[in-house]
């Protein structure tokens, strides 16, 4: 029985010096691999140099050839983002003609998500058929966030399918993703109204529908403020708020009325917006709802108020200066805090 106890804990014991020891042998391949790419890398950065100074086609593409793809594709692109104009446009039309496009396509249909990701940014760099078709068969990827990708990067090709039915192939339900809302800006201005249908289609999240408002304040387009101001009567907060941040960042004067109300919204979110946009806007009106809101139960909304009351220029710094000079107070305090910091800085 001893003997037995005796055997198994020498096998076990050999057992572990052998995993150690295969351990020690993959790191061991592992960095010498990263210090092999750290190699190729140098040189392959040595040679995009040689090119900026020859702008030799011919020479970069033979060069480019000694070197593996997804190395190719990576330093490339990382070269590319700090170059401007004639350069950068030769290194992505050497890679094109070399038919490295197929190799970012390859990693977009089947590599990890964060390589997916990347390649679809890398892909619009090449506008061609072959890579609409690729980012539309990734609107139907397992990974919600490659989908998101996937539809931004066909509005910057023009080449977006109808918005209802990018939706509903991205999906939402249950998930928010603030690269969303930088889907529906890249929507092109004559698709507006496009827009216009998702933010009034109740059957969307709320945070589908205030990020369809959003993007149709960035618009700047005056066309749609009516169809905008009528979301005020949405009962969710979060369109209400979309809708006086739209408003804001268009800046029609029929709309002053609309902020100057918001400014007594019972939502905080709402007034926050209001305060904002009548900083933004320069609304002289808003002087006495911005110092009302001083006293707000939320102190972003007091510290947003202060802020907006000193950009509507000497009546507003008026405004604060009496305001904290009077008893102690949340809204003195509010005033005086931005005072303070103003003088700071």
């Amino acid at each position: 029985m001893l003997q037995s106890i005796w055997i198994g804990t020498a096998i076990l014991a050999l057992i572990s010096i052998g995993v150690m020891i295969a351990l020690m042998v993959r790191r061991w391949f592992i960095d010498a691999g990263k210090a092999n790419d750290a190699v190729l890398q140098k040189q392959l950065r040595q040679s995009l140099m040689e090119f900026t100074a020859a702008h030799d086609e011919d020479a970069l593409s033979e060069a480019l050839s000694q070197f593996p793809a997804p190395l190719v594709i990576e330093v490339c692109f990382q070269f590319v983002e700090v170059l401007r104009g004639d350069d950068r446009e030769q290194i992505v039309r050497v890679l094109a003609a070399a038919g490295y496009p197929d190799e970012i396509r390859r990693q977009l249909l089947n590599g990890q998500e964060a390589q997916k990701l990347s390649a679809i940014e890398r892909l619009t760099s090449f506008p061609y058929q072959d890579t609409r078709k690729a980012l539309l068969a990734a609107l139907n990827d397992r990974k919600r966030e490659v989908r998101i990708a996937a539809s931004i990067a066909l509005a910057r090709l023009d080449a977006l399918p109808p918005l209802a039915e990018t939706i509903d192939r991205i999906g939402f339900r249950g998930q928010r993703s603030r690269r969303l809302i930088e889907l529906f800006r890249s929507v092109p201005t004559d698709r507006s109204d496009e827009l216009i249908a998702l933010a009034t289609n109740r059957d969307l999240p709320d945070f589908v529908r205030a990020a369809a408002v959003d993007a149709l304040g960035h618009t700047g387009q005056f066309g749609y403020i009516a169809e905008i101001e009528a979301l005020l009567a949405d009962p969710h907060t979060e369109v209400q708020a979309a809708v006086i941040r739209a408003l804001g960042l268009i800046g029609h004067p029929r709309s002053a009325d609309t902020l100057l109300a918001a400014l007594d919204n019972p939502s905080w979110e709402v007034r926050l917006e209001a305060a904002s946009a009548a900083g933004r806007l320069g609304l002289s009106a808003a002087n006495g709802g911005l110092a009302r809101l001083l006293n707000d139960d939320e102190w972003i909304v007091r510290y947003t108020a202060a802020k907006s009351l000193s950009a509507l220029g000497d009546e507003g710094q008026q405004t604060l200066v009496a305001l904290s000079q009077g008893p102690s107070s949340r809204t003195q305090r509010s005033a005086a805090v931005l005072l303070a910091e103003e003088n700071r800085a």
